[in-house]
């Protein structure tokens, strides 16, 4: 997921201290309500430590009953795909399913280049969802270009419905 809207009109001097705008605190429990029909609620989360990033995390998790720990990741923000591959490889094997929230360019081209499919080219809006699906038994045998891409939601979409 990336994370919601963020607000560019506060005078936060930090990129990392960014908060929500409006519309980012009303598309992150929206998407929490899709994740809760859907019911592929994850059983862990890893964020970036952006204050967006928390905030999105947040009102997602409560909008769809997550309850577990949720990890901030420094390495997540503003990230790299090998430091968040290497991160999603070390989850405990006993976790099926995964939710890591985080920030676009590399949300995108991670979304992009896990799915088996080497011309994706997946974009990724605020507060998007991008479900992969991987025919694996230990996370640690999880590689890119060898995964199915299930579906990709936004709120534009979940608005619509």
């Amino acid at each position: 997921m990336r994370h919601a809207k963020s607000d560019w009109s506060t005078d936060t001097k930090e990129d990392i201290d960014r908060p929500l705008n409006r519309r980012g605190k009303n598309d992150a429990p929206l998407m929490g309500e899709e994740i809760l029909k859907r019911n592929v609620i994850p059983e862990l989360i890893l964020s970036s430590p952006a204050n967006r990033a928390r905030q999105t995390v947040d009102l997602f998790a409560r909008s769809c009953g997550f309850s577990k720990e949720v990890q901030l990741i420094d390495e997540f923000y503003p990230g790299d795909m090998k430091s968040i591959l290497k991160h999603i490889k070390n989850v405990p094997d006993q976790i099926n399913r995964l939710m890591i929230i985080g920030h676009n360019p590399v949300f995108e081209l991670l979304a992009s280049n896990f799915i088996s499919n080497k011309e994706a080219d997946i974009s990724m809006p605020t507060a998007c969802i991008v479900a992969v699906s991987a025919e694996i038994d230990q996370w640690k045998d999880l590689e890119l270009h060898n995964n199915k891409l299930n579906w990709i939601i936004t709120p534009k979409q979940v608005k619509k419905e």
